[in-house]
């Protein structure tokens, strides 16, 4: 997690640090070479790490004990923050999240960085606790331990009869069968998939959240997981979202964060937008919700990992984002009804909360702006404050969750610079603290939060129309636990009519229980499409596929783009509606999201989708607009796995085509799948020259044609490239091997179709470190890489965890192998001796490499 709280991605700082290029300063560049502070692994070759100016060399910064930090705070007028947790109830709180009853779980990460080198972060210190406010007060008093003796725990979520929690390398759901509140049964849900929160915290899926539709979703993590009516699992593939923290809102969309960019969100969700891997991941999900990165701290912040460089610090203040996590949607109760919405986010490199006001357009897009310009939430001059999550609470408070403590920079990607702050200002010790904070309006008093668990279940239907999203979820998660044999006929009958309630989100809750228990017919589907409400509407859609018999026809014409765009998702998998979708696409095929979502659908089935549509009349002669850019999409996806089958049928479907528009697209298509500069050359290879090509020359522009042919190449076609080696029985034995270590140590950031993800890690495809010389990507694979890197078009500072330490020579070399010879790459085997050879040559280098360094090597 926390190493994602400090900046190693898109660095830019101080200058005045960078300007003292004075014989003095050089001297202590010097002393950077010896002594314990030599090679943090944060550093980077060559670059200087100025001294702090006097001005900024502030002096040590003790803990402050609770009432004190409370003291240190500042917070808009109106409003009051107290304490509803704090060490030794607490310690080291990095995830909470409320149950049914109330109650208050927490994911105490103790082990994090027990000092500046990280000795002892795997002794197993970590535990999952419950906190109970008994009195109604507000501040809980009683503690049980529901898990102990964990190391670097990172997750936990009560769900049905138990709670699911994240144990690296693990995901386990734990349960108390004695109801004494310690879990005395655990099953493994998945064995592995969270390795890299034992070594590299940030990469690693973190806060399971119920999404509405009955999945479990999660931060930093590109599956979801489902338990079934037989108590076994299952899981989807989704988007990976953010990095540390995940939120959703009303209509369960989810927003999220990276640590150098305040908020990203979704406008529909996120599974759908992954379904078709040569697409990448579809328009409407990540978008960047604001582009100003700046805040407003109210205290000097020198110690920060990169803080040497320029832009990073403004008069000794943090300049720019660089920690940003845990965003939490304010869901309503308490503080005021023009904040349902709002988005709260921690800095905790900042000492800051920020407040952030969404708007949405009439298409989902959502647009963030700090609600108070010029000046944030919630800030303090306490050093240590380091909130890491932001929530509501079913009693309509917003909780602010403080991992409290000096190291917040995980040791993967500490510097020298801040090192050297750590120690001189004593900011290693101590630890074992945390606080949660609750802020609430002023004036107000503490409520008793209800026990969902002891209402009836008449009770928790009328909870579905509550003012509050949490107490709405709570209520329906908890209805449904008990509906696990059907909805009694009364119940029922209250959910049915709760469907023409005068409140949204009271129609959209009850259709979405009456959907999870089986319960929902097609004429209330049929309902749902005619709501007022878009976004209900959109649930219409949803939840009528694999329901053919509902006709959607009439909504190709529907006044909202939400609507639209689950319309493209929803029936481009379902071959019945396939006349839909084409209509659809006929008034709206201009509509780029409406074009891609439709796009998501057809995974491996792009050519039939093509053929169906120019069948129709309206294709036949002129492109209806944005025709051209569709035909353009899904010849790229036929392209983009170079498959000559696949190709060939591609070819040759283009030529059969009357229009001349339809030819052109599909050429100009392929040629977007290409990859760039040399590695095109002979990338598409044939056995012999595809009849089709001769005929697409004479109706495609000559550019196009000529990329196409530099790309196609056959045996005995001149000037092609040399076919690639065959494997040998031990290379194809070390391909396999390589196919394994691959999924267990790179899918998570790479993806298992090595595309990889926007923030994350760049696609393998057609790598030049991948595809250039074997000795840069075994470096890259022992010591990590940093610096920029290209990911769908823009250069992001991104920085690659070592994997040498956990792997030995034969499974680099098994990896390097397998991604050197998929995805249509031909390049070399490696021998495991060139991997023993070149750990042999770097010795004890810590520092990751760059793509300065690597291209010198061969």
């Amino acid at each position: 997690m926390l190493s994602s709280l400090m900046c190693f991605h898109f660095p830019s700082l101080a200058n005045a640090l960078v300007s003292r290029r004075t014989s003095r300063f050089l001297a202590f560049g010097v002393c950077l070479l010896a002594g314990p502070l030599l090679a943090q692994r944060g550093d980077k070759k060559g670059e200087v790490q100025g001294d702090l100016p006097p001005e900024l060399r502030l002096p040590e910064a003790p803990p402050l004990q609770p009432d004190a930090a409370l003291a240190a705070f500042s917070l808009v007028d109106g409003y009051r923050i107290e304490i509803a947790a704090c060490e030794p109830l607490v310690e080291d709180p990095v995830q909470v999240v409320f149950d049914a009853r109330g109650r208050l779980y927490v994911v105490e990460m103790r082990g994090f960085m027990p000092d500046p080198d990280g000795k002892g972060e795997h002794d197993p210190t970590g535990k999952i606790a419950i906190l109970e406010d008994r009195d109604g007060d507000g501040r809980f008093e009683s503690r049980t331990d529901f898990l102990d003796e964990l190391v670097l725990p990172r997750g936990v979520l009560p769900y049905q009869d138990g709670v699911l929690v994240i144990l690296p390398p693990r995901l386990e759901f734990a349960r108390d069968t004695d109801g004494d509140g310690v879990a005395d049964e655990r099953e493994v849900v998945l064995d592995r998939g969270f390795e890299a929160g034992l070594d590299n915290p940030e990469h690693a899926g973190n806060q399971p959240t119920l999404a509405h539709d009955g999945w479990i979703d999660f931060a930093n993590f590109g599956r979801r997981v489902r338990r079934r009516g037989d108590g076994t699992w299952e899981t989807h593939r989704t988007h990976t979202s953010g990095q540390w923290g995940l939120s959703q809102d009303d209509w369960g969309l989810h927003v999220y964060n990276y640590n150098s960019s305040w908020l990203h969100g979704d406008r529909f969700a996120a599974h759908y937008a992954v379904r078709n891997p040569a697409l990448g991941v579809a328009l409407g999900v990540g978008d960047r919700l604001t582009n100003d990165q700046t805040l407003f701290p109210i205290r000097p912040n020198p110690g920060i990992n990169r803080g040497y460089q320029n832009g990073m610090l403004r008069d000794g203040k943090l300049a720019r984002t660089t920690a940003v996590c845990g965003p939490g949607v304010y869901r309503g109760g308490l503080l005021p009804d023009a904040w349902i919405g709002d988005v709260f986010i921690p800095e905790p490199a900042g000492n800051l909360v920020r407040q952030m006001k969404i708007t949405v357009d009439d298409r989902g897009q959502k647009r963030a702006d700090n609600r108070w310009q010029d000046r944030e939430f919630l800030a303090s001059t306490d050093e240590r404050f380091r909130p890491v999550q932001c929530l509501t609470g079913p009693d309509g408070a917003l909780y602010v969750v403080d991992f409290y403590r000096g190291i917040l920079q995980h040791r993967n990607f500490l510097t020298t610079f801040l090192r050297k702050q750590i120690e001189q200002r004593k900011l290693a010790t101590p630890i074992g603290l945390g606080r949660i904070y609750r802020i609430v309006p002023e004036g107000s008093t503490a409520a008793r939060t209800a026990d969902l668990t002891a209402k009836a279940s008449i009770e928790l239907v009328a909870l579905h129309a509550h003012r509050n999203g949490i107490v709405r979820e709570l209520a329906q998660e908890e209805l449904i636990r008990r509906s696990t044999s059907g909805l009694e006929a009364d119940v029922r009958r209250a959910l049915v009519d709760l469907c023409t309630h005068d409140f949204a989100l009271a129609r959209y809750h009850a259709a979405r229980t009456l959907a999870r228990v089986d319960a929902l017919t097609d004429d209330a589907i049929v309902a749902l499409l005619h709501d007022d409400e878009p976004r209900v509407r959109a649930l219409g859609v949803e939840l009528s596929e694999g329901r053919s018999k509902i006709d959607l026809t009439s909504l190709v014409r529907d006044p909202s783009p939400i609507v639209r765009v689950q319309l493209a998702l929803s029936t481009s998998a379902d071959a019945a509606r396939l006349p839909v979708l084409a209509a659809l696409l006929e008034l709206h095929a201009d509509d780029r999201g409406v074009r891609q979502a439709a796009v998501t659908g057809f995974a491996g089935r792009e050519l039939e989708f093509a053929a169906f549509l120019g069948a129709r009349p309206h294709w036949k002669t002129e492109a209806p607009d944005g025709g051209v850019a569709l035909w353009r999409r899904l010849a790229q996806c036929v392209g983009s796995d170079r498959k000559p089958d696949n190709i060939t049928r591609l070819l040759d479907f283009a030529v059969s085509r009357e229009a001349t528009w339809q030819r052109r697209a599909i050429a100009e298509g392929l040629v977007a799948s290409l990859p760039k500069g040399n590695a095109r050359k002979g990338s598409i290879r044939f056995a012999n020259k595809p009849a089709a090509l001769a005929a697409l020359r004479e109706v495609t522009p000559a550019r196009t044609f000529e990329a196409l042919d530099e790309a196609i190449t056959w045996k005995g076609k001149s000037g092609s490239v040399a076919e690639a080696k065959p494997l040998t029985p031990d290379q194809e034995r070390l391909f396999k091997l390589g196919k394994h270590y691959f999924v267990a140590h790179c899918v998570q950031c790479h993806q298992a179709d090595g595309r990889g993800q926007a923030g994350l890690a760049p696609s393998l495809h057609d790598s030049p470190i991948v595809l250039g010389p074997a000795a840069r990507q075994i470096r890259v694979v022992l010591h990590g890489l940093t610096g920029p890197v290209e990911i769908a078009g823009k250069t992001q500072e991104l920085t690659m965890e070592p994997l040498g330490p956990k792997l030995n020579d034969r499974q680099i070399a098994a990896i390097l192998t397998f991604t050197r010879r998929s995805w249509g790459h031909t390049a070399t085997a490696v021998d495991p001796q060139e991997v023993t050879r070149a750990r042999s040559a770097t010795g004890e280098r810590k520092l990751p490499w760059t793509r300065e360094e690597l291209s010198k090597i061969e």
